[in-house]
C-alpha cells in the first residue's frame, strides 16, 4: 500500500528519486507520452523507508 492522502486541493503520495551517474552522464528517463525527462524512482509504500523504496 502507498503513503498517500487527500487534501483539500487533490491527492498528495510520497514519492523518491534517484541520481545515478556514471562520469559525467545522468541517467533520465522519458515516458513516450511525454516531453519531460525524470529521474528514476517510485512511490513509498506504508512501512517501508525512502531508501528501500527507491532501491525496489
Amino acid at each position: 500500500m502507498d503513503i498517500k492522502f487527500e487534501t483539500g486541493e487533490g491527492v498528495f503520495s510520497v514519492r523518491v528519486r534517484a541520481m545515478i551517474l556514471n562520469g559525467d552522464k545522468i541517467l533520465a528517463m522519458r515516458d513516450e507520452n511525454s516531453p519531460y525527462h525524470y529521474l528514476p524512482g517510485g512511490k513509498v509504500e506504508v512501512g517501508e523507508t525512502a531508501e528501500e523504496a527507491v532501491l525496489r
